[in-house]
């Protein structure tokens, strides 16, 4: 009986151990992935610029009650397509540069209306 239960106690410990050793790298790559938040509010976006470092991934969410875009101003870098409320958008800036951005159903590009911009900058 003792065999049965010192048997039982590894098997529970080494179980146990494995478990957290999958969860823990899952949990420590979802902290180091989530990055700055851009609000597509109805009208604008919140911040409306916002400065980060090359590798960064920024999420757009459509926080609004209207669809909205996220679209580089020279339509090729992002295009999010119409986000409904609620659906979010990501991107990942990999080199330095200015980024503006804006709304295709209430802004455009050269930050008329709903637009912001991306600043990516080594620290």
């Amino acid at each position: 009986m003792r065999f049965l239960q010192s048997f039982h106690r590894r098997t529970l410990v080494a179980v146990a151990t494995g478990l957290a050793l999958v969860v823990l790298p899952a949990a420590a790559a979802t902290a180091q992935d989530s990055g700055p938040t851009i609000a597509a509010e109805d009208e604008d976006f919140n911040p409306v610029e916002l400065h980060v470092t090359p590798g960064t991934t920024i999420t757009w969410t459509n926080t609004g009650a209207e669809n909205h875009t996220v679209t580089s101003d020279d339509g090729t870098t992002f295009d999010s397509g119409t986000l409904a409320p609620g659906d979010p958008f990501t991107f990942t800036f990999t080199d330095p540069g200015a980024y503006p951005y804006y709304c295709t159903i209430h802004g455009g590009p050269g930050g008329q209306g709903m637009a912001g911009l991306i600043i990516v900058a080594p620290q």
